[in-house]
């Protein structure tokens, strides 16, 4: 559940319409309108969403795990008249945060309305046992947070003190020898490294104004470079061994940080492989004739189904590891940007599907078959 919630925040910077603050610069050095932007980022964020939605799904179906019967389920309004007027306080941060209010002012006046908006109703009222514990809670959940980030700061000091940030992209264009694949390895590592204690805007300009350069002389588009670098400062959230998205949910759900993060890049896998699809394959940002368009967006989605199956070790039911192994080759040229490639991995993939589909008939009909 932490790292549902990590992989959740961590989409909501690249979801169109409102995505996150980087998003804002990104327009300022691209010289796009920010509605452009927002169109062409919609199809990463969405299939983003989709791989979360298809790994956890195959995941709960793995496990036997099935829904809160509808009898048992809190019912909306009930609670809404019991309980709503605590989302005010969650409004109030939100608004602040949208008309651009610092985040430690929004922060203060969101616990300042908390203060005011609990003391409406006698069971959600602070009395001083309520408050001090709170008080510990809180200070419980931060202190990996703080210890962590203290850890990063050491290191995002070194980079700057020793100049090394600013060489960064003679390093890439040195160590990558001209060949796109490397450089963009190289840049992805150094969006991790810079966003383990950086905010996301933060670690997305100091790459943004210095690598693109190197990326555009590869071929690679300024809109697919600076959407690359955004997507990693973003993902840096969830990386190990610093990754303070993972920690902040961990401390929500009072489990190991280390073990958040590890699933939640389990589970995040395809947003790791999307920035290299759209740099390889633009018209995953809508660039390109819209019948490209369509086609490598029903491969890509059909990968991530795929991919999804061969992580989870479920595909419409328990999957040995051949199959796996199959699945997963079959994802990956789904992916792959050549047509061809794609279209051999789609007859993999459906095959594959036929075969599951037979075993579970098969099965169904050996249970029902009446015993003499």
């Amino acid at each position: 559940a932490g790292a549902v919630e990590a992989l959740a925040s961590s989409g909501g910077q690249i979801m169109p319409p409102i995505m996150g603050a980087a998003a804002f610069i990104m327009v300022e050095f691209i010289m796009i309108p920010y509605i452009i932007l927002c169109l062409h980022a919609t199809i990463p964020a969405v299939l983003y969403f989709f791989s979360v939605l298809m790994m956890i799904h195959f995941h709960s179906c793995r496990l036997g795990m099935m829904g809160i019967p509808r009898k048992e389920c809190p019912k909306f309004f009930q609670e809404l008249k019991r309980g709503g007027h605590m989302l005010v306080p969650m409004a109030v941060l939100v608004y602040l945060l949208a008309i651009w209010i610092g985040p430690m002012l929004a922060v203060f006046c969101s616990i300042a309305s908390l203060w005011i908006v609990s003391s409406i109703r006698k069971h959600t009222r602070l009395n001083p046992s309520r408050f001090i514990n709170g008080i510990y809670i809180g200070m419980r959940a931060m202190a990996p947070l703080t210890a962590i980030c203290a850890g990063a700061g050491i290191l995002i000091g070194v980079l700057s003190m020793t100049g090394l940030g600013m060489r960064m992209a003679f390093l890439i264009e040195l160590l990558s020898h001209g060949h796109l694949l490397a450089a963009l390895l190289l840049t992805m590592v150094a969006c991790i490294v810079l966003g383990m204690g950086l905010p996301t805007v933060a670690a997305y300009v100091v790459v943004a104004v210095i690598v693109p350069p190197t990326l555009r002389n590869m071929g690679v588009s300024d809109l697919a470079a600076h959407m690359f670098i955004f997507y990693f400062a973003i993902l840096a959230a969830i990386t190990p061994p610093v990754a303070t998205g993972a920690y902040t949910a961990a401390g929500i759900a009072e489990c190991n940080p280390m073990g958040v993060a590890a699933k939640a890049v389990k589970l995040g896998t395809v947003a790791f492989l999307l920035p290299y699809a759209f740099v390889y394959e633009p018209s995953l940002l809508l660039q390109g004739e819209p019948w490209r368009i369509a086609l490598h967006v029903f491969f890509t989605a059909c990968g991530i189904l795929a991919w999804a199956g061969a992580m989870e070790q479920y595909y419409f039911r328990e999957i040995s590891f051949i199959f796996r192994t199959v699945l997963g080759a079959s994802a990956i040229m789904l992916i792959w940007p050549e047509v061809w490639i794609s279209i051999v991995g789609l007859a993999i993939m459906l095959f594959m599907t036929a075969l599951t589909v037979r075993s579970n008939r098969k099965e169904k009909q050996l249970v029902s078959a009446p015993t003499h």
